[in-house]
């Protein structure tokens, strides 16, 4: 029906980052760019040389659009949802199915720069690929959220109080965690959020930042160490020191088990070191099952250590 689309952005050159990077996920790319000289400015996406989608210059579109970009796959729906994310959009609905506009109707949405609703759907059956589909299409909350609670991907802004929380708990963390070293520094914080943005990028990770919801840096999340064959996924999770004894590393474990699930891991595991009975208690308490002792799973100050192994599995977390 259409032959293209354009429209107006408050910020070319931020808008045509945002869609660099979120578009090539669809296998859609920067055709071309327009600076004339009569002020003129613009750029034009598209697959094989040919711009169907366009940004430029002048006065922004009042009100919001709509955009929906097909997808070939519903993989390629979580990398769309995942790369807008890493790229400073917001969340406005998670990968999954959306029985309400049809069958099937697996679709992410996300707000661009400028506020406008931008989606990848793929209408295509995909076997053993089946995500929740609890998150309606009018889903408008944060990424995730519980309480004052917070979770969102790091962002460059972020470093600085990184670094400043792994220094004010460094004595604490640093007995379970290798990378909380004694001269930890604001470089190994900013190299962290970059490696952050990178995992986001190409989904190898999902690594998110714990905060309130004034904005203080609490801690650190994600899902890590991810086994696509297998189809799953480890847990991690962190809290500074003056910020724990308050329920604050259960609510965040729950909510990464549920980011997981709803992105399609049929198992999540959690592994302590054998005496860490703090992150124990935490995996305990949001219903994780003790599967054993496991030999030489972690390292402890450089040598192989036993840890603790608990799983869930869809069904586990409400």
């Amino acid at each position: 029906m259409f032959d293209h689309i354009d429209f107006a952005v408050r910020d070319l050159e931020r808008s045509r980052a945002f869609y660099a990077t979120v578009l090539a996920t669809l296998g859609i790319a920067p055709v071309i760019d327009i600076r004339r000289e009569d002020g003129c400015t613009g750029t034009g996406f598209g697959v094989g040389g040919d711009a169907r989608f366009w940004i430029g210059g002048g006065l922004p579109v009042r009100g919001r659009l709509h955009v929906a970009f097909e997808a070939e796959t519903r993989s390629a729906v979580e990398a769309f949802h995942a790369a807008a994310i890493a790229a400073g959009g917001l969340d406005h609905g998670p990968p999954g199915l959306r029985p309400r506009y049809g069958e099937p109707y697996f679709a992410a949405f996300v707000l661009d720069p400028d506020g406008h609703v931008i989606e990848a759907v793929c209408r295509r059956r995909e076997a053993g690929h089946q995500l929740p589909s609890a998150e309606a299409a009018t889903h408008t909350d944060p990424l995730l959220a519980a309480g004052d609670i917070r979770l969102r991907p790091f962002t460059a802004d972020d470093a600085l109080p990184l670094y400043r929380a792994v220094r004010e708990s460094r004595d604490s963390l640093s007995a379970w965690l290798p990378w909380c070293h004694p001269d930890y520094s604001q470089a190994d914080a900013a190299a962290w959020v970059a490696h952050c943005a990178q995992a986001w990028r190409e989904q190898s990770g999902y690594p998110l930042g714990i905060f309130n919801d004034r904005g203080e840096l609490l801690g650190g999340a994600g899902l890590s160490q991810l086994n696509r064959p297998c189809n799953l996924a480890n847990i991690g999770y962190w809290v500074g020191v003056p910020h724990r004894d308050r329920g604050v590393a259960t609510t965040v474990a729950r909510l990464v088990a549920q980011l997981g699930f709803r992105l399609g891991f049929t198992r999540l595991e959690i592994v302590t070191h054998r005496d860490n009975r703090a992150s124990q208690r935490v995996a305990e308490r949001i219903g994780a099952t003790r599967e054993g002792e496991v030999r030489n799973r972690v390292l402890f100050r450089g040598q192989p250590a036993p840890a603790i192994l608990y799983s869930l599995i869809p069904g586990d977390i409400p």
